[in-house]
């Protein structure tokens, strides 16, 4: 079974018709050969029968040759001699007839010879002799001695036996050819029954063979491509590992399979991806929202500490915390604020520092503007 499923469907298909052929061209075969065996054994029983004819008719002419003799040593009149005459043609006739229907038989070749010396000593013996003594009528008795001495007798008796000899040989051989066309036939008969008997257990092989190793495959194929049709993803695909078209087949199918199967999951690795990045994305927005809140609340705070900041509010603070991301900036602004309160304080005392030292010099000048007005009068008063 497993030869039959590697071969291709073709092979297959080929191999049952071939197998179909062998058994119909043994038939015909054995029925031509019996038939051609039955046509020979007719042709030469036909053959038989006329050689037994020509045999037939080499009896019936030594008849007529005798009957001639004998009416017309009776008679004494030659128009008696018709029949023999005849008779002596006809065996001519015959006997050449007959050596020449048997000349691929040598057994009655040799009988057909000693059947024309048994006629010839006849015709020596009785018809030369008798016709020889009946030129004279004195001699008509000594004629008639001849016949009844019982010479022509005993030749006609081997003649006779000679040619039953020779029928007999034929007689056989067609009981031969009777029992050769008879088996022919038989054989014809019987190859005609085996032959079918063959070609319908062959045929039914064949079909078996084909329906176990394609039909039912297909079946099986056509079955799972249905189900896969119908999600059916986890059979197992029938007839892979085969090496004709039907594991072809199932291994295109198995890459349907396959393909539907990674298809599937695709499609829930997609969907899983999907609701990652929904939930990625709400927790995203989610975060964002968070920062736009606590980034919203750090500006407000600032916006609020700047405009204290712009009262020139230098004492304020900011007390309510922020994010963590935006407590540093918070911290900052606090410390900025301290340290431009320090240095607002350190300038106001630098200036009452300046303002002191100014009026100090003021005066100072004053004092030096006096005492140069003074100098000048002297200097002047002096001049």
């Amino acid at each position: 079974m497993n030869i039959m499923q590697n071969l291709r469907i073709i092979t297959k298909i080929a191999t049952v018709v071939a197998v179909l052929i062998v058994v119909s061209l043994v038939v015909a075969v054995t029925s031509y050969h019996s038939s051609s065996v039955q046509s020979a054994n007719a042709e030469m029983t036909e053959h038989t029968h006329d050689v037994l004819s020509k045999f037939s008719s080499i009896m019936s002419a030594m008849i007529d040759q005798e009957t001639g003799m004998r009416g017309y040593l009776v008679s004494g009149q030659k128009t008696f001699l018709e029949p023999q005459l005849a008779g002596a043609a006809a065996f001519k006739e015959n006997l050449a007839a007959a050596q020449m229907l048997t000349a691929d038989n040598p057994a009655q070749q040799a009988r057909l010879k000693e059947l024309a010396t048994l006629a010839e000593t006849w015709t020596t013996k009785v018809v030369n002799a008798e016709l020889e003594l009946m030129k004279d009528p004195a001699n008509l008795e000594k004629a008639r001695q001849i016949e009844i001495s019982g010479i022509g007798k005993a030749s006609m008796d081997g003649i006779r036996a000679k040619i039953k000899e020779l029928s007999e040989v034929e007689l056989a051989l067609l009981v031969t050819r009777k029992a050769a066309a008879d088996a022919a036939g038989e054989m014809a008969r019987l190859s005609a029954l085996v032959g079918g008997a063959a070609m319908l257990v062959f045929s039914g092989i064949g079909l078996l063979l084909l329906n176990s190793s394609l039909v039912r495959p297909l079946r099986n194929i056509n079955a799972s491509m249905l189900a896969l049709a119908k999600g059916q993803n986890h059979i197992e695909i029938p007839g892979r590992g085969r090496k004709d078209e039907i594991g072809e087949m199932a291994e295109a199918v198995e890459v349907f399979r396959q393909t539907a199967i990674d298809k599937i999951e695709a499609d829930r690795q997609a969907l899983e991806s999907r609701s990652a990045s929904e939930a990625e994305r709400a927790r995203n927005g989610e975060a964002a929202r968070a920062r736009a809140a606590e980034m919203e609340e750090a500006t407000t705070g600032l916006a609020d500490g700047l405009r204290n900041l712009a009262d020139g509010n230098l004492a304020f603070q900011l007390t309510r915390p922020f994010a963590q991301e935006f407590e540093g900036l918070r911290n900052d602004f606090n410390h900025s604020l301290d340290k431009l309160s320090q240095a607002m304080h350190l300038v106001g005392s630098n200036a009452h520092a300046i303002s002191a030292g100014a009026n100090e010099i003021r005066s100072s000048s004053d004092d030096l503007a006096r005492r140069t007005e003074q100098q000048a009068a002297s200097i002047e008063e002096t001049a």
